[in-house]
């Protein structure tokens, strides 16, 4: 009899064991639902597949922003009922621990000059198998001046007749934001290559690169940036110049408005009217960009759509924001 009771309590001892790591190896087997999901490009290569980005999702309810993220929704909230702006998106980053928040995340907008970053960074992409795509001069020309209907008028601008490289072409488009140097620069590259960078990164791409259409999030802005702060789409050197001409962004009304002088800011703004469904005008004002908090560099991106025909109430709502988050980022 106890040779038969010690035989059932083996047996059912074993069914629990068995069970038990059964039941550890298809939790280890499972994949973690909060494990980060690398970004890599699709290259087309066949053995390799680049990284871009070690992680392609936001921990919107990351736990020490949660104070930040409240005071800044408050901000909004403010700005949303005094300021005509009825939709907004803030997505902050702390690039070197990838802790995040974003307000309105699902929210999309047109890029407007926004687009001048992927354009610039997909110029020096192709610079690193022929780099006489920046240094070769031509003519430049332009039948009509696509700076005249812009609501900031660029302080810089090529002149028709002369020679100039890409080079000195994306410099005018990024630091003046030059809206005829980019309509020279972009049928010289091609739709084909200018949205490689898209497909690479997996976003989103109009069929046209007329249309205009809210394409965009502040998320899917912020991978460019990434992608150049850790120099995992172009080659360090071409990362840096990138960055240096885009700290050199001559618009002070936004993101840096209230930040120290001798901070860099590495930021594009974009600035453009687009038509609603019942076909009203809406205005759009966007500024992105790094912020290099020494030790704890970040990333903000503000993008906004508005009634107001102020362009400066927006630029308060997100100067403001900007200021704020610099001050608390100071305080930790």
């Amino acid at each position: 009899m106890k040779k038969k009771l010690f035989n059932l309590f083996t047996v059912i001892a074993s069914l629990i064991c068995g069970i038990t790591i059964g039941w550890f190896l298809k939790a280890k087997l499972q994949p973690n639902p909060n494990a980060q999901t690398p970004l890599r490009s699709n290259s087309g290569y066949q053995l390799t597949h680049p990284l871009l980005a070690c992680d392609s999702s936001f921990d919107a309810d990351a736990e020490s922003l949660k104070p930040l993220k409240k005071d800044v929704e408050d901000i909004v909230a403010q700005a949303k009922n005094n300021e005509k702006i009825f939709d907004i998106s803030v997505y902050f980053r702390y690039l070197n621990n990838g802790e995040d928040f974003n307000i309105n995340p699902e929210g999309k907008f047109f890029p407007a000059s926004l687009k001048k970053l992927p354009l610039m960074m997909q110029y020096y992409r192709e610079s690193e198998t022929d780099p006489t795509i920046l240094t070769t001069k031509r003519p430049f020309y332009s039948q009509i001046d696509n700076n005249a209907q812009t609501t900031i008028i660029p302080k810089a601008s090529p002149i028709n007749g002369q020679e100039y490289t890409a080079e000195q072409l994306i410099e005018y488009m990024i630091k003046y934001s030059d809206n005829n140097s980019f309509n020279v620069l972009y049928p010289a590259l091609g739709e084909n290559k200018f949205d490689k960078i898209y497909k690479d990164m997996q976003l989103h791409y109009p069929n046209s690169f007329t249309a205009r259409e809210d394409y965009v999030t502040t998320y899917d802005v912020s991978l460019f940036f990434r992608a150049l702060y850790n120099s995992t789409y172009l080659e360090p050197e071409n990362s840096e110049k990138a960055l240096k001409l885009l700290t050199e962004t001559d618009y002070k009304q936004g993101l840096v408005r209230y930040l120290p002088q001798d901070l860099p800011v590495a930021h594009k703004f974009g600035i453009g009217v687009i038509n609603d469904e019942n076909n009203n005008p809406v205005g759009e004002l966007h500024d992105c960009g790094i912020i290099y908090k020494q030790n704890n560099p970040y990333f903000l991106c503000v993008m906004t759509k508005s009634e107001s025909k102020d362009l400066s109430q927006v630029e308060n709502t997100i100067a403001e924001i900007s200021r704020y988050i610099y001050q608390q980022v100071i305080n930790k």
